[in-house]
């Protein structure tokens, strides 16, 4: 079993491959604490809500909704509104016909919309909150105020020292981008935070029920070797710490397994399992074998549907009856026979057979059925094909 990273694991040679899911059922959800998961899918499907490229403030219609206005009432009638048009002006009251900054919980513009967002994620009003410095805690999804307590923005993403944001109203970007919505377009340091708040309920949110999907499942197929590939998609960011592969006949019964470690981040993780090299099987050509898998996240293990694949090329065709030209024969010392050997049915895939003799200092037998009587007594001269089925004649030595 592999993780995929990046180009490592490209097939350069691609066969024919039937992959058929027998058993679709999902695995069941599992509420675990995700580290910022769920909190993190909360955050990001307001994408929907706050598009990107868009603007967050609203048409001005009277001379007593423009975003001023809204301030000095305390008016949040409008935090819901999204245009695509920028604002007329951050630095007075925009006329009629005009577009104009939203207000929530006591800001406009940047501030205002990071309050919103929150909001929408928590439920919980950032203006409740106390102030934090202890930035090596920063998680994703807390309100963060930054560059000299000038922007405000909630935490997106988080990388060692670093962090991205969902925001609005970027600084220096011009007029023509007031109030414009972006999700983790700057990469800001961690040194630039004047003070973070925190959701009073943010391991409530962050608790979600981790599910797990299996998608599309691929690899190449040759007669006697597969490599089969397959993704674990979670529905949150957590670790991947561990994956496996087993692999079953066709009736269902067991035949091989292999398992590794992982070290992956995020919500994805590709895994391919090579037959022959990692687990030293040689399947049989023309035939079908299940392969099934696991991964464990966030240190609960999730296992796959079973995939049906078929190896290449014509089923063997096994040895069902082995026979011999004679049952037994008496021969003198320094004497020779040739035996034949039948193997049935005709259209057997391996119908070779390797002799043996029971005794070789009575009579031995080469590797094409003839038997040389060495010395008196008697001894059995064997025919056995590569699937076990044999026929026997005794020889007496004189």
């Amino acid at each position: 079993m592999k993780v995929l990273f990046g180009k490592n694991g490209i097939i350069r040679r691609l066969t024919a491959l039937i992959l058929t899911c027998m058993l679709l059922v999902p695995a069941m959800p599992v509420s675990t604490y995700a580290a910022g998961g769920g909190v993190y899918a909360k955050l990001v499907s307001l994408k929907n809500k706050y598009p990107e490229g868009y603007f967050w403030n609203h048409l001005v219609t009277t001379t007593t909704n423009d975003g001023d206005s809204l301030l000095r009432r305390r008016d949040e009638s409008f935090a819901n509104s999204v245009t695509s048009r920028p604002c007329a002006t951050h630095h007075g009251a925009a006329k009629p016909g005009q577009y104009d900054c939203n207000y929530f919980d006591g800001g406009l513009q940047c501030m205002g919309f990071a309050k919103k967002v929150f909001y929408d994620v928590f439920g919980v009003r950032e203006s409740s909150l106390p102030k934090r410095y202890d930035t090596g805690n920063l998680m994703v999804g807390d309100y963060v105020r930054i560059n000299g307590n000038t922007h405000s923005g909630v935490v997106l993403s988080i990388s060692g020292n670093n962090f991205r944001l969902c925001e609005c109203n970027f600084d220096k970007d011009g007029a023509h981008h007031n109030c414009l919505i972006r999700w983790g377009y700057v990469n800001y340091n961690k040194s630039c935070i004047s003070y973070f708040k925190r959701a009073s309920n943010y391991s409530a949110v962050d608790t979600v029920n981790l599910t797990m999907s299996w998608n599309n499942p691929r690899g190449s197929i040759g007669e006697r070797n597969a490599t089969i590939y397959v993704t674990a998609q979670a529905n949150a960011s957590g670790r991947f710490t561990a994956a496996s592969g087993t692999l079953y006949d066709a009736s269902g019964r067991y035949l091989a397994s292999k398992s590794e470690n992982a070290g992956v981040n995020g919500s994805k993780m590709d895994i391919w399992y090579n037959i022959a090299t990692e687990l030293k099987k040689n399947l049989q050509p023309g035939t079908y074998y299940y392969l099934r898998f696991t991964c464990t996240f966030s240190g609960k293990t999730f296992t796959s549907p079973y995939y049906r694949f078929k190896t290449a090329g014509q089923k063997a065709v096994a040895v069902q009856r082995v026979t011999l030209s004679r049952t037994s024969a008496v021969l003198f010392r320094g004497r020779s026979l040739k035996l034949k050997a039948g193997v049935y049915p005709a259209n057997a895939t391996y119908k070779s057979v390797t002799w043996t003799s029971s005794n070789k200092k009575i009579a031995t037998v080469s590797a094409s059925g003839t038997v040389k009587a060495k010395g008196r007594g008697s001894c059995l001269i064997t025919a056995r094909t590569s699937n076990g089925e044999k026929a026997t004649c005794r020889i007496y030595v004189w």
